[in-house]
């Protein structure tokens, strides 16, 4: 509780891999040896494997800056907590991200957790999110400095904005100014921004969105 952990069982796979690791390095047996030896070795390849890909994402995050997010590498879902690529709708490219917005939830929607450069010398930052059906939505975004997320901060300790989207394609543009001077007292960090959050509230009925195009301009 001190540190903000909790149990799961994830914690208990990946001490018995240690275990495991242990075990073929100093079981005497060379036939057991060799065979814990395989074993554990790829099974620490499976385990790696998820970590190194959002690695590899990373890496290519920080190319495509000042571009957050357009989906035209296959790994950029990583970037998101929630959604799937689509090539059925898009607004530029040939992919976007499909987005269920759940009636189960108080606040149903995605959140943008990499791909965070210094936004201090960019005017805009840009989204393009399209509704299917006929019914408007109204929809936030929300962006958040490490300062809010250390601290737990309230709501008015971020920058939010509403927008009421219509059916199809609409184009946001947001200054980053109004990120920056969001909160009362103090102004986002824009080097040290940990999350965008795009969410809906207490909907009646499941809806579906579509995200694209989500970059800063100068």
């Amino acid at each position: 509780p001190y540190f903000g952990r909790s149990a799961g069982l994830r914690d208990i796979w990946q001490n018995m891999l240690g275990a495991l690791l242990a075990v073929a390095v100093l079981i005497p047996q060379r036939p057991m040896r060799w065979a814990a030896t395989v074993l554990a070795l790829a099974l620490l390849v499976l385990e790696l494997l998820n970590p190194t890909l959002s690695l590899v994402d990373r890496a290519i995050a920080r190319y495509q800056f000042p571009v957050l997010s357009d989906f035209t590498t296959p790994l950029e879902t990583r970037r998101w907590s929630s959604g799937a690529v689509d090539s059925t709708v898009y607004r530029t490219g040939e992919r976007s991200l499909r987005v269920i917005l759940s009636a189960d939830r108080q606040y149903p929607g995605t959140t943008l957790r990499r791909s965070f450069g210094d936004w201090s010398g960019f005017e805009t930052l840009e989204l393009s999110v399209f509704l299917t059906n006929n019914t408007p939505l109204d929809l936030t975004v929300s962006i958040r400095d490490r300062e809010h997320a250390t601290r737990g901060g309230p709501f008015h300790d971020r920058f939010n904005r509403t927008f009421q989207l219509q059916p199809g394609w609409t184009d946001l543009a947001i200054p980053v100014a109004d990120i920056r001077d969001a909160p009362r007292g103090r102004t986002l960090d824009l080097d040290q921004l940990t999350d965008m959050a795009v969410f809906a509230t207490n909907l009646d009925e499941p809806r579906i969105i579509y995200l694209d195009r989500i970059q800063l301009t100068p």
